[in-house]
């Protein structure tokens, strides 16, 4: 098998690159063995323009949201399937925040904040809080994305179910043999938290966070918002919700465990008011990196292996944008 370029990693980056590569007619395999261990496969998929503890909009949200949003209506409209869903955000303050919120909606915020409700009263949430409306946020289903694509990828022939190991990897001068029988003009690397021990990247390139999210249902609570606080609360339709996250370094497996169920209930409890039953609770080791930023481009002293990983719990609004460049990077397109 000969191709201009080899994907190793089907999970949210490796997935999008593949669009990407298609859109612009760039010959390309995806090999990923179907293994079923993915961050992608237990992301929540939310997206929000915020950053999470401080009260200001993340740095290319404003070049990045229409970017994601042109992106996947794009492969909806291909797949048949949709999988990004709009839907406001409310972000539960108390009575000492609500005075920044005013003024950040006046100033630096005013695009992104469409109203604040003081004294709001839920069906289903604790009283007592104020909430400010965002409404460019929503969730994009990353499992079914990821498994829609595989499937298309599959159908099409683009997909083969090796994994590519770093140590199996030979330069010819010409082009890359990989795995002792693939031939390719250039490989990157998107292999989720994998990476963090490949050993063609330097050590700590790439981290592992554990993360842990509970589904649970609740015919009581309200389904208007995704609620936001400690935690976020997104509903997915007929009373379920998505509960999450926890976040641990020290951690690095895919197991569920008793005390990430008790922080995410713990934190749950100080949100709604309502009697909720758990339906499902799991876990996911996302990749990130020291300074939150994704790493993309060329290895160092190597001009046909390439790496995008890192996009850590920001990959939804962050994955068509560095794939993009990503393909720039491959085929010599100004940015």
């Amino acid at each position: 098998m000969k191709t201009d370029v080899v994907i190793a990693g089907q999970g949210l980056a490796g997935s999008l690159l593949a669009w990407e590569l298609l859109r612009y007619g760039i010959e390309f395999r995806v090999f990923d063995p179907g293994d079923g261990r993915s961050a992608s496969k237990a992301a929540g998929g939310l997206y929000y323009p915020l950053a999470a503890r401080k009260l200001k909009e993340v740095e290319l949200s404003a070049q990045q949201l229409p970017l994601m949003y042109n992106t996947f209506r794009e492969i909806e409209k291909i797949i048949g399937k949709q999988f990004l869903f709009e839907r406001p955000s409310l972000k539960l303050i108390r009575d000492d925040e609500l005075e920044k919120w005013a003024k950040a909606q006046q100033n630096d915020l005013a695009h992104l904040i469409s109203d604040i409700i003081p004294g709001i009263q839920l069906k289903g949430v604790v009283p007592g809080y104020h909430g400010v409306v965002i409404s460019a946020s929503g969730f994009v289903d990353v499992p079914g994305f990821i498994s829609a694509t595989r499937d298309w990828l599959v159908h099409h022939g683009l997909l083969v179910s090796e994994k590519v190991s770093g140590d199996n990897i030979q330069d010819s001068g010409k082009h890359l043999i990989i795995n002792g029988s693939h031939q390719a003009g250039k490989l990157v690397f998107c292999e989720g938290p994998a990476a963090a021990v490949n050993p063609l990247l330097a050590s700590g390139t790439i981290r592992m966070n554990k993360g842990e999210l509970i589904e649970i249902e609740a015919p009581g609570l309200q389904e208007d918002y995704i609620l936001r606080k400690e935690i976020f609360v997104l509903p997915t339709g007929n009373c379920r919700f998505r509960a999450g996250a926890t976040y641990s370094h020290e951690f690095h497996d895919y197991e569920p465990t008793e005390a990430g169920l008790r922080e995410l209930t713990s934190k749950l409890d100080q949100i709604i008011d309502t009697p909720y039953k758990i339906t499902g609770h799991w876990a996911g080791l996302r990749p990130t990196t020291r300074n939150r930023l994704p790493v993309y481009g060329p290895l160092p002293g190597n001009s046909r292996v390439f790496l995008l990983n890192g996009l850590g719990s920001r990959g939804v609004i962050q994955g068509p944008w560095y794939a993009n460049k990503m393909v720039k990077y491959l085929t010599n397109i100004p940015e």
